[in-house]
């Protein structure tokens, strides 16, 4: 929906911008050199020099570069485990390579890697370890056909005590920048930043955080080393205590690492949710935060994080079910430079499930903190989403599961035009009773859609529906228009519900290979 004064989803600010010698040659001359012999040795000299000097002819095979299928894939879940006899972890790991041919995955401890606690072999495609014990990183490893397109995830139940929730987050490749909207050390709230380097050599970092107010300075937080195969983990409330929100960027300069940021809140001894921060996109004038949960009362507080020197001028607009517009209020944000800014949004949301759509002057990303209250007890769930880049291809969903106290929904958002989108059921290996097919979800322009994982099954549930290696790919179709979309995972139990939003990333599933031919038959080159 547009009005007066309104601008148009993905419209950007008019504001104008600040705008050696060559190798000497030795010549020594024999005396018995005649005249002819020195012609004829200089013109060979020119002609040699010419057809070295001289460009290869354009080709375009000379520069080309082929996409070949990824052969290694690692993966990194941060904490696995919980506190208490009751905390359960399912972590699971899905492939939708399309690739034929032998692949492997394993499961396996940070510190252990020789000792795997799920070793697949053959086309496996998915594969889960259910009620993790011990605590502690875990490492997927994908090879040969199970490499491409490889996704994991973690989902951590607590039913009872001060860490009461469900926190779910994807299990990430290591890499080199990493950027979290949310979490916070005031009193009661506990922000932990995971730094895992799975590889043989060590890796340094550093971490700057934002407050409301701008840049926080932490001096021991610059030039960080994190060892081979180890996991340093930082306490944020320690760093900056009492700040009431935070955003925090993490820049690798040294090798690779894998980035994660855990948040559990509590009022005294009441629990007031847990949840794991999903990494956002990097910066742009132009971001959405699909996924917004809705049900149940309670804040959904948009945190916009500007990193720059110049202040934004941000437009929100909120993707629902049945349009998009921007409630009165939220067509002009103004929000500081090198701060991180907060606006609730559930009084415009009504308690549905919507996308958010973000313009703005000058880059910033964003996440949502959404708190739902307990009809039954005092108790209280946090679930944090993030903005994401909308699905490029092939997207697995490892980990689901369904029963009559664990929901589990896909949220679709189109921001622009319509999407269509293909979601493939794949059921762990041995699984019997299942009637799985393919189902392809239409989502309108400018709307979001809720999902329910019920009209993927058509069969019985037996044969270990609830187990961790189910999972589904959702793969956007020809002609669609750009689709962002989430799991959201809901437990019920005596308490009250419990919520965790996973945002959902496209893996990668090929690198580019240059091609090599021979130059003058002198050694390779590139060639088609």
């Amino acid at each position: 929906m547009t009005g007066p004064g309104r601008r148009e989803p993905g419209s950007r600010s008019t504001r104008p911008r600040p705008s050696t010698p060559g190798p000497e040659l030795a010549w020594w001359r024999r005396p018995s050199a005649t005249f002819g012999s020195v012609v004829v040795l200089i013109a060979a000299v020119v002609l040699l020099t010419t057809a070295v000097a001289a460009p290869l002819p354009a080709s375009p095979a000379a520069l080309a570069v082929r996409a070949v299928p990824v052969q290694d894939a690692t993966l990194v879940c941060p904490a696995p485990g919980g506190r208490g006899g009751s905390t359960t972890t399912d972590v699971s790991a899905l492939s939708a390579s399309g690739v034929s041919g032998a692949g492997s995955l394993t499961i396996a401890g940070l510190a252990a890697p020789t000792h795997p606690l799920v070793r697949s072999t053959g086309a496996v495609r998915a594969a889960g370890v259910e009620r993790i014990v011990p605590s502690g990183p875990l490492v997927v490893d994908g090879q040969g056909a199970d490499a491409p397109g490889l996704a994991a995830a973690q989902v951590t139940a607590t039913p009872a005590g001060s860490g009461r929730g469900v926190a779910g987050t994807a299990c990430v490749a290591p890499g080199v920048g990493f950027w979290f909207v949310g979490s916070g050390s005031s009193v009661g709230q506990r922000s932990r930043l995971y730094l895992t380097n799975p590889s043989t050599a060590a890796a340094q970092v550093d971490v700057t955080l934002y407050g409301a107010k701008g840049p926080i300075s932490t001096p021991s937080t610059q030039s960080l080393v994190v060892g081979p195969r180890t996991q340093r983990v930082l306490a944020l409330d320690a760093l900056a205590p009492g700040v009431g929100r935070l955003a925090v960027h993490v820049v690798v300069s040294v090798g690779t690492i894998a980035a994660a940021l855990y948040d559990t809140q509590v009022a005294g001894l009441v629990p007031r949710g847990i949840d794991w921060v999903p990494a956002a996109v990097s910066p742009g004038r132009t971001v959405v935060v699909p996924g917004v949960p809705g049900g149940g009362d309670g804040p959904r507080l948009l945190q916009i994080l500007v990193p720059g020197a110049v202040s934004a001028d941000v437009h929100v607009w909120l993707v629902s079910a049945s349009s998009t517009v921007t409630p009165l209020g939220l067509q002009s944000l103004v929000v500081p430079a090198g701060s991180l800014g907060q606006v609730d949004l559930a009084r415009f949301t009504h308690g549905a499930n919507v996308s958010v759509l973000l313009t703005s002057s000058v880059p910033v990303t964003a996440g949502v903190l959404s708190r739902r209250a307990s009809q039954t007890s005092a108790d209280t769930e946090i679930a944090y989403s993030a903005a994401v880049a909308p699905l490029s291809g092939p997207t697995p969903v490892p980990g689901i599961a369904d029963s009559s106290t664990t929901r589990t929904e896909l949220l679709l958002g189109a921001t622009g035009a319509g999407a269509r989108v293909r979601v493939t059921p794949v059921a762990p290996a041995g699984t019997r009773g299942l009637s799985l097919a393919p189902v392809v979800v239409s989502v309108p322009s400018r709307t979001t859609v809720t999902v329910e994982i019920d009209r993927f099954v058509t069969g019985a549930r037996t044969g270990g529906w609830t187990a961790p290696g189910f999972g589904l790919v959702v793969t956007p179709l020809p002609g669609s228009g750009p689709v962002y979309a989430t799991r959201q995972v809901t437990m019920t139990n005596a308490a009250g519900p419990m919520v965790t939003v996973v945002p959902l990333v496209t893996p990668v599933t090929t690198v580019s290979e240059p091609q090599v031919r021979r130059v003058l038959d002198s050694g390779p080159g590139l060639h088609d």
